[in-house]
């Protein structure tokens, strides 16, 4: 089927550009560690770049699902898009072995990318925290007025 083999074209690559981005995601925790503005200038930058080829292979996914499941007798969500589980769920043996392995790549990836970017989440708190901090100790009872402020 070739619309199957172009699926799993797309999650490949789909979960390629999951792999770069959680490199990125991880260059960046390096630089948020570090301290280094300019990496992490960088690394937002080239993490932009990775989401909108992102994002397209996303609605040509979509898309192909729902052409998929216009093919598959019986096929027909409760409700919304067809999820590449329901298409697992109603496709043959071997097709539905080969979906599965990609789908299973593609969540790993996202559940350490999601992990990430809870880490850095947490640092960049705890970073913008101390300078508050850093700012209140060095201005006394002024702070609140400075960091309020708009620069």
């Amino acid at each position: 089927m070739q619309t199957l083999d172009r699926l799993i074209n797309i999650l490949v690559a789909e979960t390629d550009l999951a792999q770069a981005l959680l490199i990125v995601i991880e260059e960046k925790q390096e630089a948020l560690i570090h301290m280094n503005a300019d990496k992490l200038a960088a690394m937002v930058e080239r993490e932009r770049k990775l989401l909108k080829p992102t994002k397209d292979l996303e609605r040509e996914r979509i898309k192909l699902l729902s052409e998929i499941a216009c093919d598959i007798k019986g096929l027909q969500p409760a409700v919304g898009q067809v999820s590449l589980s329901d298409l697992i769920r109603h496709a043959d043996a071997d097709s539905a072995k080969r979906l599965s392995t990609h789908r299973e790549n593609m969540i790993t990836v996202a559940k350490r990318i999601q992990a990430r970017n809870h880490q850095n989440r947490v640092l960049l708190e705890n970073s913008s925290r101390f300078v508050k901090n850093m700012i209140r100790i060095l201005t006394g009872d002024n702070a609140r007025r400075l960091v309020d402020q708009k620069i």
